[in-house]
């Protein structure tokens, strides 16, 4: 396994996705303890990210400092209201919501915790008879 040094911190590459591989500078977690999906280097906006664990209750920011913020699902709901969608269900944010959010705040959306959004949006709520969970 390859380990990255990064400002005298060796992490190992936990996260990829299709659209690109990232060497992590830390480990970001959230408050419950769990590591989030988005592990680079904070960006010049507050980066959106999620969980790296099955069960979300909110969305988190890496701010432009690294500290890290969580944001309730409850501001999805200006978002639902115009696409006629529910904002969240249970413990799974609306994906196809999640995009006009960011842009709204002038946040930058981890494209790989967007991949993550949009398949559990799709496994849990759209199409759970398609998979076995």
């Amino acid at each position: 396994m390859t380990i990255y040094q990064r400002e005298e911190v060796a992490v190992t590459p936990w996260t990829s996705c299709r659209s690109k591989k990232l060497a992590m500078t830390r480990q970001l977690r959230s408050k419950r303890g769990f590591p989030l999906v988005y592990g680079g280097a904070p960006a010049s906006a507050p980066i959106l990210t999620v969980e790296n664990y099955p069960k979300w209750y909110g969305l988190f920011l890496v701010h432009p400092d690294g500290a890290v913020q969580e944001v309730d699902f409850g501001v999805l709901h200006k978002f639902s209201d115009k696409a006629g969608q529910p904002p969240y269900v249970d413990h799974v944010p609306n994906a196809k919501l999640i995009p006009a959010l960011a842009e709204s705040r002038g946040w930058i959306l981890d494209p790989c915790s967007y991949e993550m959004m949009v398949g559990r949006w799709e496994c849990e709520i759209v199409s759970p008879e398609k998979y076995d969970f």
